[in-house]
């Protein structure tokens, strides 16, 4: 079971009948490529597609309302701000890693990949 339909699962279960779920998980636009997926320590089953996630949903008994998909700014947004944190807590000694020169999902492309 991945860790979005276990999401859905445990949510579903808590929820009153006619109440709503809202429930946010990053997709693939397109299949990893295998560099990637190694150098993150991933399986492609890691994440869905967008509809891979809708039909997750869907096979809990959870209806579909509504989706939003980030655009290509904004996922650049949330990794800059991820970065900027990681940054940020590393100058503060509050987290421990490697330096982000180091890091080899910084030589894959994964932009277009992930969302």
């Amino acid at each position: 079971m991945s860790g979005h339909e276990a999401t859905l699962k445990a949510l579903a279960a808590a929820t009153r009948p006619g109440g709503v779920v809202m429930v946010g998980e990053p997709d693939w636009h397109k299949d990893p490529s295998p560099e990637y997926l190694e150098a993150a320590g991933m399986e492609r089953r890691t994440f869905g597609s967008y509809w891979e996630n809708v039909e997750t949903g869907l096979a809990q008994g959870l209806g579909f309302l509504h989706a939003v998909a980030s655009t290509l700014d904004e996922w650049d947004r949330y990794e800059g701000y991820k970065t900027l944190a990681s940054e940020r807590g590393q100058a503060a000694g509050l987290v421990t890693s490697e330096s982000r020169e180091a890091d080899p999902l910084l030589l894959i492309p994964r932009r277009s990949a992930i969302g």
